[in-house]
């Protein structure tokens, strides 16, 4: 990859790229993986995988000239962008049933108070995991039946990409991620239920384009605690919600007094509160970390040199 020369970063922007290129090459491997058995870990990491990669390609789409470097990456991005989503729609029945795990160990045991309604709720369970399981098999034949037929387009645009990304130009990280804080502080000024989705979203590609960066100070690793703290907390509220919902598509002949539902749209809201109430103790200090990188902006010249990321990026758990 040809990039400029600044004293001291070159043998670290090396490493970085060879991750990059290693992320690529294990990409193709998982693909290929997922193609013989779209298991739930085989899923897991192919979608992670998926999204880090598409953050890094947008990078290439900023500035929007045309060139080898975005033509490749533009062309790859809307292969895994159809990708990702049939990724994600396998990935959200594992998620569910994983949820519905944990809550029925907290209700299937001998100790547990309330005993007849928790077995009422747990027999809800098994009919909900059920069809769960259903349509978690029909959604991962789809997957796999997708990227067996798409995988040459897939391989042949991975291909093209890392050609074009060893010729292309790099620029600084410390305005990509500078910039992303104060478009999170600027954007999100509130986050409630309605936004707190999106503004995962935001958060995601925030963290890969700093973790991207390479070795950090102390700032950079503090905004990563503050962000991974972040999408945490919005994650376990969201899969709680989306359950709850997906519960009242698959059980709507529920009629039973005590209700599975009721108890998921319960948990919701609890995690709802603690959701809400770690973004806003973070964003105070995103706001400081922001406002400290614009008095002492030197001060982040450790960051290695890589491609700026533009608002695309932020359409895409150590957890995905």
């Amino acid at each position: 990859m040809v990039l400029p020369a600044i004293p001291g970063n070159a043998q670290t922007q090396a490493a970085v790229d060879d991750a990059w290129y290693a992320q690529l090459r294990s990409w193709r491997i998982q693909l290929e993986a997922c193609a013989q058995k779209a298991s739930r870990r085989r899923v897991h990491m192919l979608r992670v995988a998926t999204l880090r990669l598409l953050s890094s390609s947008c990078q290439m789409l900023s500035p929007p000239v045309k060139s080898p470097a975005s033509h490749a990456a533009r062309r790859w991005t809307r292969q895994a962008e159809k990708l990702r989503q049939v990724l994600s729609h396998v990935r959200e029945f594992d998620v569910y049933r994983s949820r519905l795990t944990s809550l029925r160990a907290g209700l299937d045991v001998p100790s547990a108070t309330r005993l007849h309604t928790n077995r009422e709720i747990l027999r809800q369970i098994d009919r909900l995991d059920a069809r769960l399981k259903q349509h978690r098999r029909g959604a991962a034949d789809r997957l796999t039946a997708r990227i067996v037929k798409g995988l040459p387009r897939l391989r042949e645009a991975s291909d093209a990409m890392e050609r074009a990304m060893r010729a292309a130009p790099a620029q600084c990280a410390e305005q990509s991620i500078a910039s992303g804080i104060a478009a999170l502080m600027a954007d999100f000024p509130e986050p409630d239920a309605s936004n707190l989705h999106d503004l995962r979203k935001r958060i995601k590609a925030l963290r890969y384009t700093a973790e991207a960066a390479g070795p950090s100070d102390m700032r950079t690793r503090r905004l990563l605690r503050t962000l991974r703290a972040m999408q945490t907390a919005i994650g376990t509220w969201h899969d709680w919600d989306d359950l709850a919902r997906k519960a009242r598509q698959l059980l709507r002949d529920q009629s039973a007094p005590i209700s599975l539902i009721a108890l998921l749209d319960e948990i919701a809201a609890e995690w709802l509160e603690r959701a809400t109430g770690v973004c806003k103790r973070s964003r105070a200090k995103l706001d400081r970390l922001w406002r400290e990188t614009e008095r002492t902006p030197a001060t982040m010249g450790k960051l290695p040199v890589q491609r700026a990321v533009d608002a695309r990026a932020t359409r895409m758990q150590r957890r995905a």
